[in-house]
């Protein structure tokens, strides 16, 4: 765990400014397009149509809106959200700020919202990796592309930024001041921690004794 988790951090670390450079290579990558909300850092809302790129590390969004295109990544994107009608489900992704030990900065990054408290955000989002062995550059080099290897959860610490992954350990080091009383709920309430519909229960429930 603690191996992955170095990974991700040092992918935060080389994000900033790594979605400019991958811009005009975002066609090549697009998944479907949708037709949604966007929500600017600015405040401005756009409903139009447009495609998530989740290939770099912070994630790109292209869209078109009157008659123009824009290639945008988490600094100027606060949420999109949008029907997924292959999954008969509304999704919605949020540019999260995530904390780097390693830099000891805060990037943006997207991440899908699976459950949000005021304390806990369950998130995921796609992992890539690079497939050796697909095609040849100019120098007759072998190249490698980034592909979609799986999707991961993970909690974010909405007071740190700090961001965990979605196991019992990790979990229970983030509510470490409730732990009795989360131990005795899942006990009482048959909670099993094998999906992430167990840690919804104990995140709202979590929620519930920081607020009363």
């Amino acid at each position: 765990m603690k191996n992955r988790m170095f990974f991700f951090a040092a992918l935060l670390a080389t994000a900033h400014g790594a979605w400019s450079q991958n811009a005009e290579r975002l066609n090549e990558k697009l998944e479907d397009w949708y037709f949604g909300t966007i929500v600017m850092a600015s405040g401005d809302v756009i409903e139009c149509d447009f495609a998530y790129n989740p290939l770099t590390i912070e994630g790109l969004l292209q869209f078109s809106y009157e008659g123009v295109n824009y290639t945008a990544g988490p600094s100027k994107v606060s949420s999109f959200s949008f029907y997924d009608e292959e999954r008969n489900l509304y999704r919605k992704f949020q540019s999260f700020p995530v904390y780097s030990e390693m830099t000891e900065m805060t990037n943006e990054i997207f991440m899908e919202i699976l459950h949000e408290t005021q304390f806990i955000s369950l998130v995921g989002r796609k992992t890539t990796g690079l497939k050796p062995g697909y095609g040849f550059n100019a120098n007759a080099v072998i190249t490698q592309k980034n592909v979609i290897k799986g999707y991961e959860r993970y909690f974010i610490d909405m007071t740190t930024a700090r961001i965990h992954e979605m196991t019992k350990k990790e979990f229970f080091k983030l509510t470490s001041d409730k732990k009795p009383e989360i131990k005795s709920f899942m006990k009482e309430e048959h909670v099993q921690l094998n999906d992430s519909a167990g840690f919804i229960k104990l995140m709202e429930f979590y929620a519930s004794l920081k607020l009363y």
